[in-house]
């Protein structure tokens, strides 16, 4: 049967506005944000069990060292921490919070292997380094952490995040002492160290992990 030019052309008219309807854009799900929230978690733990885990160890292993220079072991991670923190606040404003905080696990690791040879050798020099550069390696993973959780989390829940964030601090200083102190007594003071390294290690390649499979997820959140 043949149309008449009239009847095709209201044919087109009905349907354009079909046409012009924008064509379903599929959506991924959004990256998840407590990831963020517990590597930044996992992060201070290792870093305030070894700062803590100190405290049982080091005396019992410099045990014929001055105690001047114990207390300078000790001292030595903040001095260093209260020059690089506010080096760390710069990088973190002008660079990756996620690669400064993934560097600072490496460093951090880094440290915690230092410290487990220090130990096995009871060397002063290689202890009081270790812990000078546990200072550097802890200014970045407050700093980057707290920073990523801001940066992601939506500001209805940014205080329920950081406050769980900080509850690593709490369990690394309230763990730190005991359970170092026990491993020490049955397997040797090493063993802390190169167990707190593999965590360190872990935590790094998961932060890693979490980028490349969700590469929004350090990214600000939209309100």
């Amino acid at each position: 049967q043949t149309r008449s030019p009239q009847q095709k052309q209201t044919q087109l008219m009905d349907a354009t506005p079909l046409l012009q309807q924008p064509l379903p854009v599929s959506s991924s799900p959004p990256p998840p944000r407590n990831p963020i929230v517990y590597l930044t978690l996992v992060s201070l733990f290792i870093d305030y069990f070894l700062l803590t885990s100190c405290i049982p160890i080091i005396p019992l292993t410099l045990s014929d060292t001055p105690a001047s220079l114990i207390f300078l072991l000790f001292a030595s991670k903040s001095l260093v921490q209260v020059v690089a923190n506010p080096l760390a606040g710069k990088a973190v404003d002008s660079g990756s919070p996620r690669c400064i905080l993934q560097a600072s696990l490496v460093a951090l690791t880094l440290s915690t292997l230092g410290f487990a040879y220090g130990v096995n050798t009871r060397s002063f020099p290689v202890l009081l380094s270790s812990r000078a550069f546990q200072g550097l390696a802890s200014a970045g993973i407050m700093t980057s952490g707290m920073a990523s959780i801001s940066l992601s989390t939506p500001s209805s829940s940014r205080g329920s995040a950081l406050s769980t964030a900080m509850v690593g601090i709490a369990a690394g200083v309230l763990t730190g002492p005991p359970v170092a102190g026990a491993v020490a007594e049955g397997v040797g003071g090493e063993a802390v160290y190169v167990g707190l390294a593999a965590m360190g290690a872990a935590t790094a390649g998961a932060v890693g992990a979490v980028a490349w499979r969700w590469p929004g997820a350090f990214e600000p959140v939209d309100e």
